[in-house]
């Protein structure tokens, strides 16, 4: 009496490096296999990542679907089992392979950049120097340490481009610099999911300057030092970027709108007022800290009250007769 061996097919799967087989061994087309005898392994380089491959007797054929190997080169490698299927009353079948071709994961470099706060990162995320590109990319965290973000749009997201930090700015007002932390996941063109690498932003601050008033009187001069930081960065320089006049014309100074500018600019400025109300005179200021960074914009208001216009005045009367008018 000769009891039937189980017949099992060769197999072939493709998987991503890290992923699982999630497949089983194949069923049998005789008499069925109840365990499975693994009695031959090429890894052809790759490490074992996951699951519990090894040569064994005495399998399931469950027993496959958590292994993963990690695939670091440039192209696809092929993992083989060779198999023997063990019916139930211990036949052995004629072996089989199991290839599984693991395709590789990009490998990205984490990254780093310093800019002021406001200004934009201009940054691509990088990319596998050697192995397979990377196509898109998942943002699976952003650390942002206190900091808000002033333009672009980051937040956690899968499938995004690599150009997708290029337009994030992020506002630092603190004294110190600050890191704003990416973590991301490249994913090749096969959708295979690369080990996370960091973009590390760290932002220098910029000046912070309060928005200054004055009242003066028309045609006095402002003897005005602009404002600083109260703490750092220090304000090396200021920028006028607009001035306001409400109408009124300068009787001193020379205020007009211009680049790397002392505290002192306005010192001798003055305006003339030959309304009857108080006229403001806005100055739109820029300051730049010892870091390089710009602050955003403030104003130094001027509030010229108006001065007195009286006209000449001309009388005639006798000698000894009282002038008889007022000024």
């Amino acid at each position: 009496t000769v009891t039937p061996e189980p017949v099992v097919a060769n197999q072939t799967v493709t998987i991503c490096s890290d992923a699982p087989v999630s497949e089983n061994f194949n069923s049998s087309s005789s008499v069925g296999a109840a365990t499975y005898n693994v009695i031959n392994l090429e890894l052809n380089g790759l490490v074992v990542n996951s699951g519990g491959v090894a040569i064994a007797d005495d399998l399931l054929a469950s027993d496959l679907f958590n292994d993963s190997f990690t695939n670091l080169t440039n192209a696809p490698v092929d993992v083989v089992y060779t198999v023997v299927p063990v019916s139930a009353l211990g036949c052995e079948g004629e072996s089989f392979t199991v290839t599984a071709t693991v395709n590789p994961e990009p490998i990205v470099e984490n990254q780093v950049l310093t800019v002021c706060s406001d200004e934009l990162l201009a940054l691509t995320l990088g990319n596998d120097i050697d192995g397979p590109l990377a196509t898109t990319y998942n943002i699976t965290s952003i650390v942002r340490n206190g900091l808000v973000a002033s333009a672009g749009s980051p937040v956690v997201a899968n499938g995004v481009l690599a150009s997708v930090l290029e337009d994030d700015t992020w506002t630092n007002m603190t004294p110190l610099p600050v890191d704003v932390v990416y973590t991301i996941v490249p994913v090749s063109g096969a959708g295979c999911l690369g080990d996370s690498f960091t973009v590390t932003i760290t932002v220098n601050p910029e000046p912070v300057v309060a928005n200054q008033t004055l009242t003066v009187c028309s045609d006095a001069l402002l003897d005005l030092t602009l404002g600083a930081d109260v703490n750092t960065p220090v304000v090396t320089s200021y920028e006028i970027v607009s001035i306001s006049s409400g109408g009124l014309t300068s009787s001193s100074g020379n205020p007009v709108v211009g680049v790397n500018l002392p505290s002192s600019d306005l010192l001798d400025d003055a305006w003339t007022n030959l309304g009857s109300v108080s006229v403001n005179v806005v100055y739109t200021v820029i300051a730049t800290g010892d870091n390089g960074c710009k602050s955003n914009p403030f104003t130094v208001t001027i509030t010229v009250t108006p001065e007195p216009v009286v006209a000449n005045q001309t009388v005639t009367i006798c000698s000894d007769a009282p002038v008889s008018e007022n000024f």
